[in-house]
């Protein structure tokens, strides 16, 4: 019989191998009675701060015979589960010419994946370069090298996941969201992640885990080809609709395709513009914009464990912040991409513009925490319509290129410390020792290229965060400009069959269309456009 315990409560100092004793005490049966235990959901409970719990939740098996039958009335209820998604069938037509997937982040890689593993052939189209070669180039760019356009933290496999911390949280049900975790254990990652409210395994772990998934689609059949950029498509016009037959490259080169399956990130400009020429359709969408804030990580542990702040046992503390203010419109002011124990990173994709985001490794040892803090935008804001769609992208440009010139022109950032923000001055006090930004920043005053309806939203909002975290709004804490990529700042409609209106065959996926945003749930989309794909086929 099973049987499910929502909250069995473990202080943190106890070992979790006290969960069967437990178990047992909350059915008033003995141990015995416990055949199996598995973990369904685990988390951390620092609300009363000078006490820290572990919080499971147990699924049971259980010899009735030892268990009270109240217990068993009380504790019969499963939750859901969220079985991983059946492998569809194998498509009983053939297709003359391969899907072409464009773009290798997470909605590209798992959509390959899933047509590969039902025999389609497939090509994986990837502007950038693979990951180790990826790596080094942005490497150079941190210690103050030329920035690579076409390799860097947004373009290149993995996507611009692969230099995050790794999150794989998702909030859905949807079956297709387990397959796509199981198939980052395939590769590596940790069994945990199944489990843990806010499952994260690092942006090495997630790169190695990349790594693995490509060898493997490779062995599978599929192709890839790498620093190739997709210009055009290629199309019959059927009149109502145009038909897709292929993909041209920069290079001149020309793929035919079955279907094409858009997976590119939220910074593909050129690609959005190329196709809208052609006439697929776009529209503005709302974002965000801010700056990223970095602080010590010990204040934030701080603020979030209580005495128990610096035990080995506990995590790096994280927080997730958000507030409703008023300036213009009714916006949200929130944190975003929040990285404990993390680093700033250089996110920039073209010349002369300064962007940045979160990124950390496993250990989570950096000493700093930080996290955007951004402001809605809505197309209202920026002039956007269907007429002017990418309205959202020049006002994203034009304030990062406004940050890379008031950084010195040179890449580096503009910084500010909060208090400092908050007063309207700039002290001189911050170098680029105070954060983990590289190449590095320089001290100004962002409220002179940020708009006045972000400013006058920060303005309300960091104060109310100073009051959930003591000290985020002191010096201790660093905003670093300006972060800008929070997600696609434009939406390619697409119906039920997830074709883009008026374009048969032609499948956008992701965060880039505008339909994902976050690791999981760019691959589940992904997913969602080969089991479309496969539907026509049986």
């Amino acid at each position: 019989m099973k049987l499910y315990l929502p909250e069995l409560r473990l202080r943190l100092e106890e070992s979790d191998d006290l969960l069967r004793e437990r178990a047992a005490a909350v059915l008033q049966a003995p141990a015995e009675a416990i055949r199996r235990l598995d973990v369904r959901r685990k988390s951390l409970d620092a609300r009363q701060r000078d006490v820290v719990w572990q919080v499971y939740g147990l699924e049971l098996e259980v010899d009735p015979a030892l268990v009270d039958s109240r217990a068993v009335a009380h504790f019969n209820k499963l939750p859901k589960r969220a079985q991983p998604a059946p492998q569809p069938p194998r498509p009983s037509k053939k297709l003359a010419a391969p899907v072409v997937v464009v773009g290798a982040g997470p909605a590209g890689l798992f959509c390959a994946k899933r047509l590969a593993e039902s025999g389609v052939a497939v090509t994986v189209i990837e502007r950038g370069k693979p990951i180790r070669g990826r790596a080094q180039d942005t490497k150079v760019f941190r210690k103050g090298g030329p920035l690579h356009p076409e390799s860097n933290i947004q373009f290149g496999e993995g996507g611009a996941g692969a230099y995050s911390d790794g999150k794989l949280t998702y909030r859905t049900d949807d079956p297709l969201a387990a397959w796509v975790l199981e198939g980052f254990i395939n590769y590596g990652a940790r069994e945990e992640i199944r489990y843990l409210h806010r499952p994260h395994i690092g942006t090495e772990h997630l790169r190695a885990s990349i790594v693995r998934m490509t060898a493997d689609l490779r062995d599978k059949g599929v192709e890839f080809r790498y620093e190739s950029r997709v210009e055009s498509l290629l199309f019959r016009d059927a009149g109502s609709a145009r038909t897709v037959t292929g993909i041209r490259l920069a290079s001149g080169d020309e793929l035919p395709a079955s279907s094409v399956v858009l997976a590119v990130g939220h910074s593909a400009r050129e690609t959005f513009e190329s196709l809208h020429a052609q006439g697929v359709p776009f529209v503005p969408k709302a974002f965000a914009v801010g700056v990223r804030a970095e602080h010590p990580q010990a204040m934030v542990d701080r603020s979030q464990y209580g005495r128990h702040a610096g035990n080995e046992g506990l995590p790096r503390a994280s927080y997730a912040l958000s507030q409703k203010v008023e300036a213009g419109l009714e916006r949200g002011v929130y944190s975003f991409c929040m990285c404990p124990g993390g680093e700033v990173m250089a996110c920039s994709s073209e010349e002369g513009g300064v962007v940045t985001n979160g990124m950390s490794y496993s250990v989570q040892r950096s000493g700093f925490a930080n996290s955007g803090v951004v402001v809605s935008v809505e197309p209202q804001d920026f002039g956007g319509s269907p007429d002017d769609p990418f309205a959202g992208v020049r006002f994203q440009k034009a304030l990062e290129e406004s940050a890379f010139a008031l950084g010195g022109g040179n890449y580096h950032a503009p910084a500010q410390r909060v208090s400092d923000f908050l007063k309207a001055k700039v002290s001189g006090t911050v170098s680029s020792d105070a954060t983990t930004y590289r190449p590095g920043v320089r001290e100004a005053d962002l409220r002179s290229i940020l708009p006045p309806f972000v400013v006058a939203s920060l303005e309300q909002s960091l104060p109310t965060f100073q009051r959930r975290i003591p000290g985020y709004a002191s010096e201790e804490g660093i905003l670093v400009g300006v972060e800008t990529r929070t997600s696609s700042p434009v939406r390619i409609p697409r119906g039920e069959d997830f074709q883009a209106a008026g374009w048969e065959g032609l499948y956008p996926m992701g965060e880039g269309a505008g339909y994902a945003g976050g690791i999981v749930s760019a691959a589940v989309d992904g997913v969602r456009a080969a089991d479309a794909i496969l539907a026509l086929l049986a």
